[in-house]
């Protein structure tokens, strides 16, 4: 009984809260901005573009400028001058941005251990500094 006065009153309070709104689309009366409206051309404009299917989406965007780039890259490895040219700035980059040591054997600071004559254990030594 008490669920049937609730349904009862749900429905008053929606039927109308829903009163007010027209129940057809034309009798609504309203105007769009002229900057939604600009908005709106502009799409409507992209999608009729033969590229729309591929970049109409961030992620895509983002696919296509890295595969147009990886080819120009690759394009440029191709030439031997550029090739030279682009892995010494990579080089001289990369040799200002790290710490400059002395290249040492890899036996300085690993070290095997035999393990019953067939293998060893690699394990690191201890670095002291001098």
């Amino acid at each position: 009984m008490a669920e049937n006065k609730l349904k009862t009153a749900l429905r008053e309070v929606v039927s109308t809260e829903f009163a007010e709104i027209p129940r057809n689309e034309r009798e609504i009366n309203h105007s769009f901005s002229d900057d939604f409206l600009r908005r709106m051309d502009k799409l409507t404009h992209a999608q009729q573009s033969r590229f729309w299917r591929m970049t109409n989406t961030v992620p895509r965007r983002v696919a296509a400028v890295a595969a147009a780039f990886l080819l120009i890259a690759l394009t440029a490895c191709s030439i031997p001058s550029v090739r030279a040219a682009a892995t010494k700035f990579i080089r001289e980059t990369f040799d200002s941005y790290t710490e400059k040591s002395e290249r040492r054997q890899i036996t300085e600071y690993y070290r095997v251990l035999p393990s019953n004559g067939t293998s060893g254990w690699i394990c690191r030594r201890n670095r002291r500094k001098k």
